[in-house]
C-alpha cells in the first residue's frame, strides 16, 4: 500500500502532476513512492491488501510488452524480500 495514496486520486489525477512528500516510515503494510524515481505505475488491487498484490499483473504486463514489441525480458534482482522473491518466482513460471 502506497503512503498517502488518497492525494494521488481525484479529477484527472492520471493527468495532472501530483505533489507527494513522505510523511511516515516505510513499514511492512505501507511504503513511501522513492523520490528519485521519476515516474510510476500504481496497481491497485483490493484483493490483496498490502505488497504483493501487483506481482501477477507486473510479469503479465512484462510478457506482454516482450512479445509485442519483439525484445528479450531481463529481469535483475539485487535484494529483496519475500515479495521480490515471489516476483521472481512469477516471471520465470513465464
Amino acid at each position: 500500500c502506497v503512503t498517502g495514496k488518497d492525494k494521488l486520486h481525484g479529477p484527472g489525477a492520471g493527468e495532472r502532476t501530483v505533489s507527494y512528500r513522505k510523511v511516515r516510515a516505510n513499514s511492512t503494510v505501507s511504503a513511501a513512492l522513492d523520490p528519485h524515481h521519476t515516474h510510476f505505475l500504481l496497481v491497485d488491487n483490493d484483493k490483496t491488501p498490502g505488497f504483493g498484490g501487483e506481482i501477477r499483473f507486473r510479469t503479465q504486463l512484462e510478457e506482454r510488452l516482450s512479445n509485442d514489441m519483439r525484445i528479450p525480458k531481463v529481469l535483475l534482482v539485487l535484494s529483496g524480500g519475500k515479495g521480490t522473491v515471489e516476483m521472481v518466482a512469477e516471471s520465470v513460471k513465464r
